[in-house]
C-alpha cells in the first residue's frame, strides 16, 4: 500500500472533554479557535476513530434541525471542513488543518 502524506499548512491540536457537550460542538468550537488564531478556515479535522462514530451518530439524529440551528448560530464558522478519522488521534482531541493536500496517511498493514 502507498503511503500518502498530509501537506500541512496550519495546522491546531485542539482538546476538548467536555462532558455533556456534543461532538458537533466540539469541532465547531475547535474551527472558530483555528479561525482566530490563523485568520483562515481549516479544511480537515481529524478524530479517533470512535469520535468520528459519535458524531456520524449526532449528525444523522440532528438532521435539518441542527444545520438550520448552526446556520442561525453567529459564533460558530460555517461547516466548510471535512471530518475524517485517524486512529492516531486520542479521544477528546481534534486535528484541525488548512492542507493543501487532504489525504490522512495510510493506514499500515499488519505486519509491516
Amino acid at each position: 500500500m502507498a503511503e500518502q502524506t498530509i501537506e500541512n499548512k496550519v495546522g491546531l491540536l485542539w482538546r476538548d472533554d467536555t462532558a455533556g457537550r456534543t461532538v458537533v460542538d466540539k469541532v465547531a468550537i475547535a474551527a472558530r479557535r483555528f479561525s482566530e488564531k490563523y485568520g483562515g478556515s481549516p479544511q480537515m479535522c481529524y478524530v479517533h476513530p470512535a469520535t468520528f462514530e459519535v458524531w456520524q451518530k449526532e449528525r444523522t439524529q440532528a438532521g435539518d434541525a441542527e444545520q438550520a440551528a448552526a446556520a442561525a448560530s453567529p459564533q460558530l464558522p460555517p461547516a466548510g471542513y471535512e471530518i475524517a478519522p485517524l486512529r492516531h488521534i486520542m479521544p477528546d482531541y481534534f486535528w484541525l488543518v488548512e492542507v493543501s493536500h487532504a489525504a490522512a496517511p495510510a493506514e499500515a498493514e499488519p505486519g509491516q
